[in-house]
């Protein structure tokens, strides 16, 4: 009675969509049909409740979204369970916004679309949840001090883990921690702090993909800067439920690519979001004396995309 798209997984990363349905007489085209979960997952999908808003729809609970049909500005986004609403991060004003999920095409293409905004800077899941939002009357903006985030979940909110392996550089091959606090992140969103705070994978924005590293560069990551010693492909999830591996990695000779290298596993820390570990000295200032040895890393690895 249904079909999927032909040659297509039922586990894609990104929730299989536009099956056909047969209604008795043809098959008829659902474009909005087919799968809109895949778990259970490790570590586990998170999930935001709004509350306190006169859009009463609105104030429901909203499933976390990694899927590239589903981001806005290469980060996640959280789906109401009816699929009539979502939250996500607006990039030029550095705050979550609620709107219609009408108006997704329309966000990802740039534009800032919403009918409530969160605090700007403020993370919906670190720090406890945020209250103060504003929300649209139809004539203007309306703060709602006691609107916003009313939980947060699965709870305990535990640290993301991501391992690495297969990478020549052993520093790479390591477990890395979900940061999420501001003196942290890297273009607004989260990093991954190695255990032993040596290295640290980031989003770059200018290349579309996760890199890795050394602590050392994390104020120039801040800054805009890409120095790094791996690459992953361009647009893929480090959170995606098949590991992400055919990393690129620096050698003395140039960007090598590693078939086998990249993500090994993903779990959670014991550790919760809110007792996560401050950065230590020296963690986001970086040395003079790498600035000469580093500049060859300014040159991106290759450019090896990941299917949708």
């Amino acid at each position: 009675f249904i079909g999927a798209a032909s040659r297509k997984h039922v586990l894609s990363a990104s929730l299989l969509k536009g099956w056909h349905e047969w209604d008795g007489a043809e098959w008829a085209f659902q474009p909005q049909a087919g799968v809109c979960c895949v778990g259970p997952l490790t570590p586990p999908l998170r999930t935001v409740t709004l509350a306190g808003f006169t859009r009463r729809g609105m104030n429901t609970t909203y499933f976390e979204r990694r899927q590239r049909p589903y981001q806005v500005g290469g980060r996640e986004t959280f789906w109401s369970t009816c699929e009539k609403y979502f939250v996500y991060w607006c990039g030029k004003e550095s705050r979550w916004k609620a709107t219609s999920a009408s108006h997704l095409e329309k966000v990802q293409g740039g534009k800032s679309s919403c009918f409530m905004s969160a605090p700007a800077g403020a993370d919906i899941l670190a720090g406890g949840p945020p209250r103060g939002w504003h929300e649209w009357t139809e004539k203007d903006w309306v703060l709602r001090k006691d609107a916003g985030v009313a939980k947060s979940g699965p709870s305990p909110l535990e640290l993301r883990t991501v391992k690495l392996g297969g990478f020549l550089r052993e520093g790479l091959n390591a477990t890395f921690e979900e940061r999420r606090a501001a003196a942290f992140l890297v273009n607004g969103r989260e990093i991954f702090m190695s255990v032993d705070g040596t290295h640290f994978l980031f989003w770059c924005v200018k290349e579309s993909r996760w890199k890795g590293s050394d602590t050392r560069h994390l104020a120039g990551a801040k800054a805009g800067e890409s120095k790094s010693f791996a690459g992953a492909p361009v647009g893929a999830d480090i959170l995606a439920p098949t590991p992400l591996v055919g990393w690129h990695e620096w050698t003395k000779t140039g960007w090598a690519y590693r078939p086998a290298a990249g993500v090994a596993a993903l779990g959670c820390s014991p550790t919760t979001l809110s007792a996560a570990a401050p950065p230590r000295a020296g963690d986001t200032t970086p040395k003079a004396s790498t600035r000469a040895k580093d500049a060859r890393k300014l040159q991106p690895p290759p450019v090896i995309s990941q299917p949708l």
